[in-house]
């Protein structure tokens, strides 16, 4: 199921490999400390579909991100912001404009309760996703077809926007926060707690992306991440590029297991063509056998990341 925002890194694809691994838990919280797009939620609640027995926290530290999901799930705000959408032209000069003042909706004091600083928040970042290229929202570039057509370009604009309702029938049951992963990471373990973790990574001897605060992961920092994980009494997948360093400390811990994942990247140009990229990728898991509703052995996967990952 796909996100109503193109977001740098999304897991759209790599879901379908995720959730059903997931679905083999028994767990009665799902936990994100790095939201996102969502999608791995999603398509895993397209999956339990009526099963309202399990608790939701979504969390993310970009108060773009935080703004988004927030209006969505509001009963009033999400109206507001699909109409305000609908009536937004698709506009480089609009795109140009936005990424001139992107710093000035980063860091909003007491975010939650300013109604219009979260619309305008909400608006700001579909228009940077879905006008930008490579979901990339930090002067990406204008957004074109790879097939040189411009009505695909604005249906990928305009169509999505129209789902918000459907999106706001499932998020109203989630809790959102804008706070520090790990604070969220400590006070939502438990013994059923489910955690699906997609920091920004680690690349070894390059800095880390991460594509709405440009700040890189330092090693230190995902070591912190999983050696914060491998004390939580919950279950854990982490989504992170296959590094040496890192997979070699991940799999010294005990109970961790890997799946690894085949990733091709569709990385467009300005010329509309698509050069394809090879990446190797992998989830992290880290559960009990009490914790598993049966067990299978796992294979390498492969999976068709879409444009944006």
């Amino acid at each position: 199921m796909s996100s109503l925002l193109v977001y740098f890194g999304g897991k759209h694809y790599q879901s379908r490999v995720i959730v059903p691994e997931m679905l083999k838990h028994k767990f009665t919280c799902y936990v994100e400390p790095y939201f996102g797009a969502g999608h791995v939620l999603w398509s895993l609640m397209k999956h339990l579909r009526q099963n309202s027995r399990i608790d939701y926290i979504i969390n993310d530290l970009s108060q773009l991100v935080y703004s988004f999901w927030k209006c969505v799930s509001d009963k009033n705000l999400y109206k507001e912001l699909m109409q305000r959408l609908i009536e937004t032209p698709y506009s480089r000069d609009l795109k140009r404009d936005l990424d001139q003042t992107m710093t000035l909706y980063m860091d909003i004091e007491n975010l939650g309760n300013n109604r219009r600083a979260l619309l305008d928040n909400a608006w700001r970042l579909y228009v940077l996703s879905r006008q930008g290229y490579g979901g990339k929202l930090d002067g990406g570039g204008w957004g074109i077809s790879y097939n040189g057509s411009p009505n695909h370009a604005l249906s990928k604009f305009y169509k999505p926007m129209l789902k918000i309702p459907r999106y706001h029938k499932m998020i109203h049951r989630c809790q959102i926060t804008n706070q520090d992963a790990f604070a969220v990471i400590k006070a939502a373990d438990g013994d059923y707690t489910m955690f699906y973790c997609d920091p920004p990574y680690f690349d070894g001897d390059k800095k880390g992306l991460d594509a709405y605060l440009n700040e890189g992961a330092s090693f230190a920092y995902i070591k912190k991440l999983f050696d914060l994980l491998s004390e939580c009494k919950g279950m854990s997948f982490v989504s992170h590029s296959y590094i040496q360093v890192v997979d070699d400390y991940v799999m010294a811990k005990p109970y961790w297991r890997r799946i690894d994942l085949k990733v091709t990247s569709r990385l467009g140009s300005t010329t509309g063509r698509c050069n394809l990229k090879k990446f190797h990728d992998c989830v992290y898991v880290l559960a009990r056998d009490d914790q598993l509703v049966q067990s299978k052995q796992m294979d390498l996967f492969e999976c068709m990341v879409d444009v944006y990952e």
